[in-house]
């Protein structure tokens, strides 16, 4: 008799791309296996270039830390890298 449940993930990191009709791009991310994610990234404008990426640096199941494109800020996504 199978057991009740999910069926068993496969061990290693996993990843589910979604490319939005507006050209936005969101990575999720699972290091470990546990289903939860560890890494989510934003490309705002499709540019290639990712704009906000949130991590769970403390390994407990949440997103905590917020890095960003300096060259997105206040420019509504739609703003220049400069050198």
């Amino acid at each position: 008799m199978p057991a009740p449940g999910p069926p068993p993930r496969a061990p290693g990191a996993q990843s589910i791309v979604t490319r939005h009709l507006d050209g936005s791009v969101e990575v999720v991310t699972d290091l470990d296996g546990d289903g939860v994610a560890d890494i989510v990234q934003v490309d705002l404008n499709g540019d290639g270039v990712l704009d906000v990426t949130y991590v769970d640096s403390d390994h407990d199941g949440r997103l905590d830390t917020v890095l960003r494109d300096p060259g997105m800020v206040g420019t509504g996504g739609g703003g220049q890298r400069r050198a």
